[in-house]
């Protein structure tokens, strides 16, 4: 079994509207892999508009091109010695040496996220 320690999977696949003979031979219909937009290229307000890109806000809104990004870690728990342990836990702004700035209210006591949290 093969596990992937990265992964970019997009939320909302879609089939393409057109294809070629070689999407039909590689059976691309079968696994969507993109999103179909609707784009005009057009000059805005009279002016060129080099490299720019203006989208409608609802569509972004309803999830148009959103996707996630997953990668795993690996950690253990371990203990040196009788005085140093070392083991997960949320951590504490008084106690943890130049911790990042974040959100760290969804971690519960172990340091984990609670299975089930919403955001």
């Amino acid at each position: 079994m093969r596990i992937d320690t990265m992964a970019h999977v997009l939320n909302y696949p879609q089939k393409p509207l057109v294809g070629t003979r070689a999407m039909e031979y590689l059976r691309f219909r079968e696994l969507p892999a993109g999103n179909n937009a609707i784009v005009a290229i057009m000059t805005y307000s009279g002016y060129n508009q080099e490299d720019s890109l203006i989208m409608n806000g609802s569509s972004i809104d309803r999830g148009f091109m959103r996707s996630v990004h997953f990668k795993s870690y690996m950690a253990d728990e371990k203990r040196q010695g009788a005085q140093v342990v070392e083991e997960f836990r949320a951590p504490s702004w008084s106690k943890t040496y130049a911790m990042k700035r974040g959100d760290y209210s969804k971690l519960d006591n172990d340091g984990l996220i609670n299975p089930g949290k919403q955001s």
